[in-house]
């Protein structure tokens, strides 16, 4: 039997589409008409066609989803649409997945409005109020939503890659978190606990006591009077840190970015991801200062977002990109270079997806050496601190013995 693909509108005055099996053109009318359909068009849809949408369908459908193959979401989702399937289901499906608590309550929120009927222009209107920033900056751009859902859809990749990459790197963090947390709490027990009964011995000797041994008395002195306030301190600033104003947060990522392996594996991430959001704005004709600036708030660098709107101001003012970047602090100078094609899009584009690459390689890299270096140093400084504190306590005991010899 003949499939036809239908529009119409139905009568809440929405349109809606699909197919259905008929004998013939008019018996499809008929069929819709009784259900209340108005302003109906319908196309036969041939054999070949048929099965080629229903392949697509089934591999939308079939799709499953690891940690180790992020990107499959993303593309998952361009099928959804590629496939005519409902939007409102591809939405609903990120959701479920995408490991950020915020995008996926604000994809939810987004699959809801759409299938209460609600048009783009409203949802765009409101999504200041209800969405994470990057994704109300996208909806401000009022593309058509068909490149809309492929934008959405390069995005999520992209982003599930950037959390992929954290992760990996706090995973390399762990071990490392775990063993100097174990130095601090012994440190933290010796000097407080033992140290002083130690003192307490060593003053009856009546005897001069090696340096070395003073000190680590003197030390555990300074850490028995003023320790809580140094636990005071960090407790303070990480509820700055999590609950701060913006330049504290600023401060304290840069200062994170600064650190060896760890920070440029995490500044690197953030990198990769700003590339690659910039080279699918410039493929959808976005304005360069629009673009540069959602590329930037979708990065995660706080410094790079607030410089955007310097190099945006300065490219609504008729500045070429690689002048208006040049100040950017946040921006390598080997990336600088790149923007030097920003007036040819097609190889701008290239060019940075290359870079984001470059970035995103360089993290993983990254990711993977911090357990190789890490932990043998903090084992190290394990055996390093330990052995100087025993060495001190000891080494006036024996001094003692051999007095009595």
């Amino acid at each position: 039997m003949p499939r036809y693909q239908y529009k119409a509108i139905n009568q809440s005055r929405q349109p809606v589409s699909g197919d259905l099996e008929a004998d013939s053109l008019h018996s499809a009318q008929e069929q819709l008409t009784q259900e209340g359909l108005a302003e109906i068009t319908l196309q036969m849809v041939n054999a070949a066609d048929q099965l080629s949408r229903e392949k697509s369908d089934d591999e939308a459908a079939n799709v499953v989803f690891s940690d180790e193959n992020v990107e499959e979401l993303g593309e998952a989702f361009a099928s959804l649409t590629r496939a005519g399937l409902p939007l409102e289901a591809g939405l609903r499906m990120m959701a479920e997945e995408h490991p950020s608590p915020h995008i996926s309550r604000a994809l939810l929120s987004l699959s809801q409005q759409l299938e209460a009927g609600k048009t783009w222009e409203e949802i765009s209107a409101s999504s200041s109020q209800q969405f994470p920033p990057v994704l109300s900056e996208l909806f401000q751009l009022k593309l058509p939503p068909q490149s809309f859902s492929e934008l959405l859809s390069r995005y999520f990749a992209i982003t599930q890659s950037a959390f992929q990459t954290h992760r990996k790197i706090w995973s390399g963090l762990l071990y490392s978190q775990v063993i100097l947390l174990s130095i601090v709490f012994a440190m933290g027990f010796i000097m407080i606990g033992i140290v002083p009964k130690f003192k307490a011995i060593f003053l009856g000797f009546d005897t001069e006591l090696p340096e070395i041994t003073v000190t680590v008395i003197t030390l555990a002195d300074f850490l028995a009077r003023y320790g809580r306030w140094f636990v005071y301190l960090l407790i303070s600033l990480l509820i700055v840190r999590l609950f701060g104003a913006r330049f504290v947060k600023r401060l304290t990522q840069q200062l994170v970015y600064r650190l060896p392996f760890t920070g440029q594996a995490f500044q690197n991430t953030s990198l990769s991801t700003f590339c690659r959001l910039f080279a699918e704005l410039i493929e959808r004709q976005v304005p360069l200062d629009v673009a540069v600036k959602v590329a930037a708030s979708g990065s995660g660098n706080l410094q790079l977002e607030d410089e955007s709107l310097q190099i945006a101001a300065k490219l609504k003012q008729g500045n070429i990109l690689t002048e208006a970047a040049r100040s950017c602090l946040a921006i390598p100078k080997p990336l600088l270079l790149t923007f030097r094609w920003s007036n040819q899009p097609k190889e701008f584009q290239e060019s940075l997806r290359a870079n984001g690459e470059s970035y995103a390689v360089q993290a993983e890299n990254g990711a993977h050496l911090l357990p190789v270096v890490l932990e043998p140093f903090l084992l190290f400084i394990t055996a390093f601190t330990v052995g100087f504190i025993v060495t001190a306590l000891f080494l006036p005991l024996i001094k003692l013995l051999n007095d009595l010899s």
